[in-house]
């Protein structure tokens, strides 16, 4: 069977082409896929990786089906060890990688990890017994692709602004690359997010305003949801129950 998503080309006849197009069409039509493409978002403390960590049945938990989790926000890894008693079914992996010279996060580096890691899975989901892929932490994930954009392909610093509203569209094209290579995939692909505050000016009765939170929203790129078949909204009330 031809990995998900192996398009590599070779001088083939149109007999040839026609043969691997009809197999592409017989593998990817009968491969089962997973009614499950959830993102999970809320503030933080309300179990949003937690949840993911524990998408199992007792009998997939049996039959050692693996999750794989990319923890960009690094926050899956202390709960996978002290809760998971470190299943060595759910595999862990931190993209970050770090500038040795200066400790910075070096984010292009963090990003091609996330690319290469989510590509290698897409390719390898069938030999893998994989029930589900996690990305934990898009709106990080997000602002990695925001740096990107202004180290890479703006030359300016990772904390300048864009002299052009098009640029926007780049840093969208490098986060929506990657959600699209898990979205394509045939096993449970769970996404995480935290919440981010939508302002905007209210007006008082003596005529002055004041800048207030109107909403608070999942931060991810706007056509996210589109992607999607389904979100779940987490919380804490009050009494500290989730």
């Amino acid at each position: 069977m031809s990995p998900w998503g192996d398009t590599k080309k070779t001088e083939e006849s149109p007999q040839e082409r026609d043969a691997r197009v009809s197999q592409m069409i017989r593998e990817r039509s009968k491969a089962p896929v997973s009614p499950i493409c959830l993102a999970i978002y809320g503030h933080d403390g309300t179990c949003k990786s937690a949840a993911c960590l524990d998408v199992r049945t007792p009998e997939e938990i049996e039959q050692h089906k693996q999750v794989f989790v990319i923890d960009i926000d690094a926050s899956a890894a202390p709960l996978h060890e002290a809760y998971w008693n470190k299943d060595p079914d759910i595999t862990i992996f931190d993209p970050n990688e770090i500038d040795i010279e200066t400790g910075d996060i070096d984010w292009l580096g963090t990003y091609d990890n996330v690319k290469d890691v989510a590509r290698y899975l897409r390719l390898h989901e069938h030999e893998m017994n994989l029930k589900a892929v996690v990305i934990d932490g898009l709106d990080t994930f997000f602002k990695c692709c925001e740096h990107r954009m202004r180290l890479k392909d703006l030359k300016i610093s990772s904390t300048a602004r864009p002299d052009s509203m098009f640029a926007w569209g780049i840093r969208n094209a490098y986060f929506l690359n990657v959600i699209k290579l898990i979205k394509g995939m045939r096993c449970d692909r769970l996404f995480t997010t935290h919440m981010r505050p939508e302002k905007g000016w209210e007006t008082h009765a003596d005529g002055s305003r004041t800048l207030v939170i109107k909403s608070w929203d999942p931060y991810w790129e706007s056509t996210t949801p589109n992607l999607l078949s389904q979100k779940l909204h987490v919380e804490r009330i009050e009494e500290g129950k989730i």
